[in-house]
């Protein structure tokens, strides 16, 4: 047996503790005409292939990645042709080829 709910919804309780049942509330007013009726399901296509899209781009692993490589290289380079970073960059090789000089003139004397 069950009660009607206050809420309008068209919800149904039962008196005994088992399930709540759904069932279809009535649309307030008369029924939409066909132009309704086509707009609605145009909007709904539109959003449908939108949603359909979306899902498409992120399951496209590949496609991703690159994007985001795309975007590592371009802000690798304007950090690269930062006049301070050349400046570090090429103090770090100078200092690298110093060493290596004066290892190879100075090391070889005490083998």
């Amino acid at each position: 047996m069950t009660t009607p709910d206050a809420d309008g919804y068209g919800l149904t309780r039962p008196t005994t503790p088992t399930a709540v049942v759904r069932l279809p509330a009535e649309r307030p007013g008369p029924p939409p005409g066909r132009d309704e009726l086509r707009q609605e399901i145009s909007e709904l296509r539109t959003d449908l292939g939108e949603t359909l899209a979306a899902l498409v781009a992120k399951s496209d692993v590949k496609a991703r990645v690159g994007g985001e490589l795309a975007q590592l290289r371009t802000r690798a380079t304007q950090t690269a042709r930062q006049p301070r970073t050349l400046l570090i960059v090429g103090a770090v090789v100078a200092a690298a080829v110093a060493g290596i000089v004066l290892r190879q003139l100075f090391g070889r004397g005490r083998r």
